[in-house]
């Protein structure tokens, strides 16, 4: 077990290798170019090599470790999940790496590569992020396999979450009612009065069918999530039920008798009488609208789920449970409060007001005559 120090043809670079024994015969590991790193990398492979878990002698292309992957380590992925890593894989890591070797090529050098060039082709961080999830599940599988000895991910920085800027990514009642009056009427109103009003996500929408509706009670059942190929349970694989606002009601009642629709026909289809696209939606008709209302338009994916999040946070703001809410939406009170409930600031600031009302009683000191 020794550490060996070799020199490219070059004459300059040098690059440390561990010869580790295993099973009776010598295994050579590049660790790199810093002594170091090497060293602190062949401690653990003397470990790996006792154990008989060193990585294997040929290395292959990332084109082949991938196929290998969706093949044998995606089994325990969502339909929706396996979708969106072939999607970055087909169309932002397989470009790039496609023919690099995994060993010897897929580094954190090469990763550091990838993300400036991700971001000269004006790539949002958002997206690498995300593809960086996607890159650390298969290298993470081919440490699995023993193809090599760590995940390069993990020393990889990714890029810092934007933060929100001021951005409207929770609109209040006035804003929500000005954003309805600039959408355009019909089927657009509807599905935006829709969005804001039953908090369901943007392919939970799509599926929405008019026997979902009891027009009796008064309700709407969650029980269907859209899918590329079709449609799958929700996202918690568990229906829901909301109660419908009678503003909603109305809308959807008007749209019923417009589309002359049945039971089973979808509540906001295309003029070809097909799914809704959310994403062309938020393009096409949400975001020009929040543009005619004078609101600011949210950056990134976060416009698709502008309503969910206004619905959510505008319940827990009136005084509703977290409990109640998440049965509502179908999300955890922990993912609630992380992801979903936004505190504005007009809020804080009426509930300090409220606070100071009850507690002291004098009125006089009221904001505006401070001011």
């Amino acid at each position: 077990m020794a550490l060996v120090e070799r020199t490219w043809k070059d004459g300059k670079t040098k690059t440390f290798w561990a010869a580790i024994y295993q099973n009776g015969r010598t295994v050579f590991v590049n660790c790199g170019h810093s002594k170091v790193a090497a060293r602190d990398l062949h401690d653990r492979l003397i470990t790996k090599g006792r154990e008989g878990t060193l990585p294997h002698g040929k290395d292959v292309r990332f084109s082949t470790l991938v196929e290998r992957y969706l093949a044998n380590g995606t089994h325990h992925l969502r339909e929706q999940s396996i979708t969106a890593y072939k999607s970055r894989l087909r169309n932002h890591l397989m470009p790039y790496f496609s023919e690099m070797k995994v060993r010897r090529g897929v580094s954190a050098a090469s990763i550091g590569a990838w993300i400036a060039w991700q971001r000269h082709n004006k790539v949002s961080d958002l997206t690498i992020r995300r593809c960086l999830v996607t890159l650390s599940a298969v290298l993470s599988y081919a440490t699995s396999i023993n193809l090599v000895t760590e995940n390069a991910c993990a020393k990889v920085k990714a890029p810092p979450k934007a933060q929100d800027g001021g951005v409207d990514y929770v609109l209040s009642p006035e804003q929500v009612s000005l954003l309805i009056k600039h959408t355009p009427k019909g089927n657009d109103r509807c599905l935006m009065v829709f969005m804001f009003m039953a908090g369901a996500r943007p392919s939970e929408i799509c599926e929405a069918r008019f026997g979902d509706c009891d027009w009796n009670v008064g309700t709407i059942t969650i029980s269907r999530t859209a899918t590329k190929t079709g449609s799958n349970a929700p996202k918690n694989g568990a229906s829901r039920v909301i109660p419908l606002a009678p503003s909603l009601r109305r809308a959807m009642s008007e749209q019923k008798r417009a589309m002359n629709a049945g039971s089973g026909d979808l509540c906001f289809p295309t003029i070809r009488g097909k799914r809704r696209d959310m994403q062309r939606y938020a393009r096409d008709v949400l975001r020009p609208s929040l543009t005619r209302a004078g609101l600011r338009v949210p950056d990134g994916s976060a416009v698709n789920y502008l309503g969910r999040k206004t619905f959510i946070s505008t319940l827990i703001s009136q005084g509703a449970s977290i409990k109640m809410v998440s049965d509502m939406v179908g999300s955890s009170p922990a993912q609630i409060l992380k992801t979903y409930q936004k505190v504005r600031q007009e809020d804080a600031t009426a509930a300090i007001d409220r606070m100071d009302a009850m507690m002291v009683g004098d009125r006089r000191g009221t904001r505006s005559e401070v001011a």
